[in-house]
């Protein structure tokens, strides 16, 4: 039984999966399979990252993935509670002080993983932009950008965290580890608009919290919009206008309690779902609508048939035929 399923269609048909989470029996786990014979090469390319990741001790521990086949691949479900799940609780109790010790925890866990200072590589650069080629930071040595709240669940009993999804993991490509923050906690605040995170904590306070300065966080929103544009092409560009997605970043920061940000700011390369609970599809219940659909489509064509072999459309076509002539017939 399929309890949750996501479609990429909108991405680059070379990176389009579908994701589910699917029960057989007692056991669940999850699946991702591609959309198209160009997406096979992305899907299969997690085995290398798994590795990639693996050899450079990454701090988050990545899933190991099972190939079913060609186009699908497995991996364990994890019952551990997500870290996007231990902030919320955190929030929905009006704990303060263990909010922030999770994302303290969180940003002390990237920073386990080596540092360097460098400038922007050129790989770099082909995906996020080259807007600073002088630019020198604490550079992330290991390309993942996949480290969002909900992609990390937290093992209890090992103490460490573990990382469900990590498909854009660029190899050998470094990334300023500031940004992974950034778009982390930015994303975070972004999905859970509707619950006034800035009355609570000001997302400020998070971006002082790993020193990130204004003139960073222009050029990390810049890089966050190159990203999209990487991975949506350009009907990404075509909806979405750079001072646009600039503006309702700006107005992420504020308190206003009525904001309302658009789809795609900040919405991460894989979208955040804010509870296992919300994820699950009722499936009995699209059954029931696809079989609707299918009647409904069965009546209409039917009655289609009908009228296509009815006298009155044979005469009614017949008359057309003779009153609508192509130009040139008239001419002679």
């Amino acid at each position: 039984m399929i309890l949750y399923s996501k479609f990429n269609t909108e991405r680059k048909s070379c990176f389009q999966l579908v994701t589910k989470i699917v029960k057989s029996k007692n056991y669940i786990y999850s699946t991702k399979s591609s959309c198209n014979p160009k997406s096979q090469i992305f899907l299969n390319s997690f085995f290398e990252k798994y590795k990639y990741l693996k050899n450079h001790n990454f701090s988050f521990i990545p899933l190991k993935p099972k190939k079913v086949s060609n186009s699908e691949i497995s991996f364990s479900y994890q019952k551990y509670p997500s870290l996007e799940q231990l902030l919320f609780l955190s929030f929905q109790n009006n704990d303060k002080k263990t909010f922030i010790s999770l994302i303290k925890k969180y940003l002390n866990t990237i920073k386990h993983n080596r540092l360097t200072n460098n400038i922007l590589s050129p790989k770099f650069k082909n995906i996020f932009g080259d807007l600073h080629p002088k630019l020198t930071q604490n550079i992330f040595c290991i390309g993942c950008i996949d480290i969002n709240f909900n992609n990390i669940f937290y093992d209890v009993k090992k103490k460490k965290y573990l990382l469900i999804d990590y498909e854009w993991t660029f190899i050998d490509v470094y990334i300023p580890y500031k940004y992974l923050f950034f778009r982390a906690i930015s994303s975070f605040y972004a999905n859970y608009f509707s619950y006034n995170l800035n009355i609570f904590i000001p997302l400020n306070t998070f971006y002082k919290l790993a020193r990130i300065t204004q003139n960073e966080q222009d050029m990390f929103i810049k890089f966050e919009y190159n990203l999209q544009h990487y991975v949506y092409g350009d009907k990404f560009l075509k909806n979405n206008k750079f001072d646009d997605f600039y503006q309702v970043y700006l107005q992420l920061k504020t308190l206003k309690k009525n904001f309302r940000p658009s789809q795609n700011t900040f919405e991460s390369v894989t979208k955040i779902e804010p509870h296992l609970n919300n994820q699950i599809v009722n499936k009995n219940e699209i059954i029931k609508q696809n079989i609707l659909y299918r009647n409904q489509i069965t009546q209409l064509e039917k009655q289609l048939n009908d009228f296509t072999n009815s006298n009155f459309y044979r005469l009614w076509s017949m008359y057309n035929r003779i009153k609508i002539k192509p130009k040139n017939e008239k001419q002679k």
